[in-house]
């Protein structure tokens, strides 16, 4: 508040200078206005200092000072105290006449160009296709979407990213879980958001899998090997299972009025993704683990 404020009130200050330099045939290169806070807090919130400009237009500070005043109007209250015009911010006023103006500007208000020519990224949301989004996800969609949307109102050309994870032992534990307990069930027969029944069966493997532990644990490797070897089956019951679980996220986002300009699906990504890793093994970049685990050595010295 206090910013929009001082710029309110700067740009109208400068617009009665310029008004009396022109009445004074006096050429101005640039206006330098100080503003400060007054020593006590009776004397207002803001002090300008008039005297510079007294000298500049060769005219007396009383003069100036009553100009800047009806420039000024009664948004503010003002004070004269010699070389000083004080102002006691109207704060009633202030947020009556910013109420109206939201009111005619809708989402409008307050779009400027201070980014324009600027280009940003925001990458947002990611949800996995095994559950549906939790609140987690709905604050990072609001703070994703409101920043994109700020970003955008300041002149940025704003691209939103969601990258979903759909790939990888998490998402194969829904697909053993349905194998084993689905029944051919669907959304439509179960009258549940596809997300909501995939992540049925997410929970219904953790239960599985606290009763069989090591032997779901080899079923989940299993799995996810004939998913990236291409096995038929694996990648129908793969493509079923992932349509239903994005139908409905793209739901919830349609509810909460979340949009994306550009939508990555990691299975699409990971082939080229695993390329640059075992390159970078192959250069010794990265090593490789007693278990298998990929890693790269991270230097903890600042490098930037």
């Amino acid at each position: 508040m206090i910013k929009t404020i001082k710029a309110d009130l700067e740009n109208k200050i400068q617009k009665t200078i310029k008004e009396l330099a022109l009445s004074s045939n006096i050429k101005l290169d640039k206006i330098n206005i100080v503003m400060q806070k007054p020593p006590k807090s009776e004397m207002g919130d803001l002090s300008i200092l008039i005297f510079e400009f007294s000298k500049i237009l060769k005219l007396s500070i009383p003069v100036i000072t009553q100009e800047i005043i009806k420039q000024i109007g009664n948004e503010y209250k003002t004070k004269s105290m010699g070389p000083y015009l004080n102002i006691k911010f109207n704060r009633k006023e202030y947020i009556q006449n910013t109420i109206k103006k939201v009111n005619k500007e809708q989402e409008n208000y307050g779009a400027n160009n201070s980014l324009q020519n600027k280009k940003t990224i925001i990458e947002f949301s990611s949800p996995n296709t095994n559950k549906p989004l939790h609140v987690g996800h709905l604050r990072n969609d609001i703070i994703g979407e409101s920043l994109s949307r700020i970003l955008k109102a300041s002149g940025s050309k704003v691209t939103k990213i969601n990258l979903i994870n759909d790939r990888g032992t998490h998402i194969c534990k829904s697909m053993l879980a349905y194998k084993k307990f689905g029944n051919n069930i669907t959304p439509e027969i179960a009258q549940k958001k596809g997300d909501h029944l995939i992540g049925d069966f997410y929970v219904k493997y953790n239960e599985y899998a606290s009763q069989n532990s090591e032997i779901a644990e080899n079923e989940i490797q299993q799995l996810l090997c004939q998913w990236e070897q291409g096995d038929e089956k694996t990648v129908q019951l793969w493509t079923k299972l992932n349509k239903w679980a994005i139908d409905g996220i793209k739901e919830t986002y349609n509810t909460t009025n979340i949009t994306f300009d550009k939508i990555y699906l990691e299975s699409e990504i990971f082939k080229i993704g695993r390329e640059v890793v075992i390159n970078g093994l192959k250069e010794g970049l990265c090593y490789k683990r007693e278990d298998g685990a990929i890693c790269i050595n991270i230097p903890t010295e600042k490098t930037i």
